[in-house]
């Protein structure tokens, strides 16, 4: 087990430096490993250090990796493509400007502005992410774009197969299952802490790939199978949702298609492949397709109640009593959870925020904060579908790629919140989708050779003033990158 945990990383590790050596932006793949956490046997869940007055948690280090990541891409390839201002750069704008009031209305309230700061910088990361993403694509082209979600959705691919064997009851992680389920002579496991998170994304980027062999229908199943393994009704009914769209792409494509057969075939394609995970579910293990099955059909009869999805929803309405002795508006600010209990109910609801985008917003940003990130994520939606109808060529994919993880996105809302709320990977997607839309991307970038500015090593190389004083500052943050993963496999336990 021990080996599984030491060979894994470095297996991966390698894997991204291999890609990167032949696709710059390949390199964000690496602060995003930290970010998958346990699934990657990189054992990150609780941890952290007090530095000064500040802790420092794993969500710092993973923006610490992206700034290194980002300033390492800005100096190799130092020309770039310009941006125009559009809506969701202006939303990001108005959800940092946002926080920075919360912060000081809490300020205001008599709150100790460092304890405020702990919470604060988690917010301000989705925007400070997204504008890092932004300058990172615009130096790169279209086809280095699809390559880092390739060799990303690629990283998945092994994570998702450990993964769905541990779900199955043969324990690989070296962790205490998060949640046992025993179904008849089944053991069956639902451990949310080592589900690679971007497995959803793997799933919508070989959905929308219109090169389809025998490795896309291998790598669709092990997604598939995956997603369903987590028992998560979310999940399984936005993959669901995703096919769908994507069928119904094929059949509006018949129209840009040469012959009517191409067009069905591809739709028939993808219901073989995907019906294919759940019917190797159901043979793999019938108590594990049964369990799934009841649990979907527990919506379909009863709707939200008499389900989990019920306790959600109660929850949501007990935090609107929480906020009328508050700030309805503005929620009861960015404090700490232990200061923020004037009725008592939110020592009692506190499991479930982190069950739901939409209560934790609510509770802390109010309702202000529900709109902007309805509106991000609507807007995201809107805006990806229509580049995912606009042509036919590349960025069409590309866009019906964003489309399908937007849709996943907001169906994971109801279950969890880790991945948009106080994240800087969570930028990714909309950063991306900014660029395509402009197609803002840089031709026949420039890309200094390595040799020429690793030549002529001295003493003082790092500090002599020429113009490859950057570029060897960027591979010292290259460097930095593979150290930092190298020391939270080995302090984190």
């Amino acid at each position: 087990m021990n080996f599984i945990s030491l060979i894994i990383p470095a297996l991966l590790v390698l894997y991204i430096l291999f890609k990167s050596s032949k696709n710059l932006v390949a390199i964000c793949v690496l602060p995003l490993l930290i970010f998958l956490g346990r699934s990657t046997f990189i054992d990150t869940y609780g941890w952290g250090i007090i530095i000064g007055p500040l802790p420092i948690t794993i969500t710092d280090v993973i923006f610490g990796g992206l700034i290194l990541v980002w300033l390492y891409i800005r100096y190799r390839r130092p020309q770039n493509a310009p941006i125009r201002l559009t809506v969701e750069i202006v939303v990001m704008l108005i959800f940092g400007v946002f926080i920075l009031v919360e912060t000081m209305l809490t300020w205001l309230d008599g709150y100790r502005l460092v304890r405020i700061i702990q919470l604060t910088r988690y917010y301000l990361y989705l925007p400070a992410g997204f504008f890092i993403f932004l300058d990172i694509f615009r130096r790169v082209t279209e086809d280095e774009a699809n390559n880092l979600i390739a060799t990303l959705s690629a990283v998945c691919l092994p994570l998702s197969v450990i993964y769905s064997v541990s779900a199955l009851g043969f324990r690989i992680y070296p962790y205490p299952a998060y949640l046992t389920v025993y179904v008849g002579q089944e053991t069956l496991v639902r451990d949310f802490l080592t589900f690679p998170i971007f497995a959803p994304m793997a799933f919508a980027f070989y959905l929308a790939q219109s090169k389809r062999d025998w490795r896309w229908g291998i790598a669709l199943i092990i997604i598939t199978l995956c997603l369903a393994l987590t028992f998560t009704r979310s999940i399984v009914v936005g993959a669901s949702a995703c096919m769908g769209v994507a069928i119904l792409n094929e059949f509006a494509g018949l129209a840009r298609r040469a012959t009517l057969i191409r067009g069905l075939s591809g739709s028939v394609l993808i219901v073989a492949v995907g019906l294919s995970g759940f019917g190797l579910l159901q043979w793999i293990s019938p108590e594990a397709f049964n369990y799934l099955s009841e649990r979907i059909e527990e919506l379909q009869v009863g709707g939200i109640g008499g389900s989990s999805l019920a306790f959600r929803f109660d929850m949501v309405q007990g935090i609107g009593e929480i906020l009328t002795h508050s700030n309805p508006i503005f929620g009861v600010g960015l404090v700490p959870f232990d200061e923020a209990d004037p009725t008592g109910m939110l020592y009692r609801s506190q499991w479930i925020l982190g069950d739901i985008l939409w209560a934790w917003v609510l509770l802390y940003l109010g309702l202000a904060g529900v709109v902007i990130y309805g509106l991000l994520l609507l807007i995201a939606l809107g805006q990806s579908f229509q580049q995912s109808w606009n042509s036919a060529d590349q960025s069409l994919r590309l866009g019906l790629f964003l489309f399908l993880w937007f849709v996943q996105m907001i169906a994971v809302t109801f279950t969890s919140n880790d991945f948009i709320v106080a994240s800087s990977v969570a930028a990714l997607p909309f950063a991306l989708l900014t660029v395509a839309r402009q197609r803002a991307w840089a031709v026949n970038p420039v890309t200094i050779p390595l040799n020429q500015f690793f030549s002529g090593i001295h003493f003082r190389w790092f500090t002599q003033n020429d113009e490859y004083r950057w570029l060897r500052l960027g591979t010292l943050a290259l460097v930095m990158i593979v150290i930092e993963i190298v020391i939270i496999r080995r302090l984190v336990r």
